[in-house]
């Protein structure tokens, strides 16, 4: 960062393959560039779109179109670093600029998460069969129940749980009704009761699992997804941890099967309300395919093995192993 001397604006999208990257570009640059000028001028921008315009079926008041809002920021930015070089060409302008959904807002902040955001657990519950949109997975903010609470389903690299929106751009992004997804056995569905107010969320999310598998290796896969009244569920961040790098990206270390094991799930940001009625749902499965490689589950080298293995997977929520989704909850 030190050798970085010019400022820079930085944009992307919530459903872009750059959104944590730039956030947390936009902050290593605020703290250690090598001047004065990258390190108050820069700015980070992110928006309601995907890498393109498109970002799918979450509803959005309004229209945004991603090259009106950018390009004249961008030439004002570029023009006014070329001709005073020491001035701000942005002035008055927050460090981050950022859309909330739910309310299509745009917000400002000089910190990212924003100043006011906390991070709030939500525990996963149930009476032990929460697979499908039909099950009885449950939200809550009281704590798990007392008990060895766990939900059980079968993963199949053969038959892998398909992408039904996110990140990326070679499959399909963006955010998109779940429902179909969230009708399969292999994924765990926990959900919230409808809320009585507004809920604000901005910055990272995480999700805390305490899971077991019969594999030496497997992956577990998280969604955040909001729920209209009228039951339509939009994505709005995930994540996926393989369970060989759980302690390490440089290190792999394979599983003991049936082995309880602590998962931290990074989804990345979003800012977004759920509004009142609506409802919190976490979907928990063991692939998000094609935007993820599906784990064969052998515990065999990835890049030769050719053999499939079907893995029973156990997720705990108790007291001891209280599996949790966290978000940042604006107060």
């Amino acid at each position: 960062m030190k050798k970085i001397k010019a400022p820079a604006l930085i944009d992307s999208s919530w459903f872009d393959i750059y959104t944590q990257g730039a956030l947390d570009c936009c902050a290593l640059m605020a703290e250690q560039s090598g001047s004065r000028p990258a390190r108050d001028f820069t700015r980070c921008i992110i928006g309601p779109w995907s890498h393109g315009e498109n970002f799918g079926e979450l509803p959005v008041d309004g229209e945004c179109p991603k090259g009106a809002f950018l390009d004249p920021l961008r030439r004002k930015f570029r023009l006014g670093l070329l001709a005073e070089p020491e001035r701000d060409p942005l002035p008055g302008m927050a460090r981050y600029t950022y859309f909330m959904f739910g309310r299509s807002e745009w917000r400002t902040s000089e910190c990212w998460p924003p100043a006011g955001a906390a991070e709030t657990a939500f525990f996963l519950d149930s009476g032990g069969a929460a697979n499908s949109l039909y099950g009885d997975g449950v939200l809550s903010s009281s704590g798990p129940a007392a008990g060895e609470g766990c939900d059980v389903f079968i993963s199949d690299p053969r038959n892998p749980v398909p992408t039904g929106g996110g990140h990326f751009i070679c499959v399909v992004n963006g955010s998109h009704d779940q429902t179909e997804i969230e009708k399969r056995a292999d994924v765990l569905v926990y959900t919230s009761a409808p809320l009585d107010e507004d809920l604000e969320v901005a910055g990272r999310v995480k999700v805390v699992l305490y899971a077991a598998s019969t594999a030496r290796d497997c992956d577990f896969a998280a969604k955040l997804v909001d729920v209209f009244p009228d039951g339509r569920a939009f994505n709005l961040a995930d994540g996926i941890i393989r369970a060989a790098h759980r302690k390490s990206m440089a290190v792999r270390e394979l599983l003991v099967p049936g082995e309880v094991e602590e998962y931290e799930i990074d989804l990345w940001s979003i800012a977004n309300c759920f509004r009142q009625g609506h409802r919190i749902r976490l979907e928990i499965a063991g692939s998000n395919f094609p935007q993820m490689a599906r784990n064969n589950q052998t515990g065999s080298d990835p890049a030769s093995d050719t053999e499939l293995k079907i893995a029973r997977q156990t997720v705990y929520h108790d007291r001891l192993r209280p599996s949790r989704l966290i978000l940042p909850v604006m107060r």
